[in-house]
């Protein structure tokens, strides 16, 4: 994986992931999945990589995801711009999508940090 992350607790006990500040962005977006979305987003992103669609955006509560078949941006819906969105290669989106789901998701959120 190109970018490094780190799992971590926030205040409240909910486990987070931190993401080096060039895509944090990309960490409100992940943080809002819930269990049964990990799977289907990964879906959505394969078939806009196989140009089987030739975009797709998909809205959190948090942030938004625009996924092109090279280059994913995403949008955190609360913040100020330019400091609200980044862009990330769309291979490297779906690890993290990927890694999300496996320790997290999957794991129902109660894993060691």
């Amino acid at each position: 994986m190109k970018y490094t992350y780190e799992f971590y607790r926030d205040g409240l006990g909910g486990l987070r992931i931190r993401l080096s500040k060039e895509i944090s962005i990309i960490s409100h977006f992940l943080e809002d999945i819930l269990d049964d979305e990990a799977d289907e987003y990964i879906q959505i992103l394969d078939n806009v990589v196989d140009q089987k669609v030739p975009h797709y955006e998909i809205e959190g509560n948090v942030a938004a995801v625009y996924i092109e078949p090279n280059y994913t941006s995403a949008i955190n819906l609360f913040m100020s711009a330019p400091n609200n969105q980044c862009k990330i290669e769309t291979s490297e989106f779906r690890k993290l999508l990927v890694l999300w789901r496996d320790t997290v998701v999957a794991e129902g959120k109660d894993i060691e940090v």
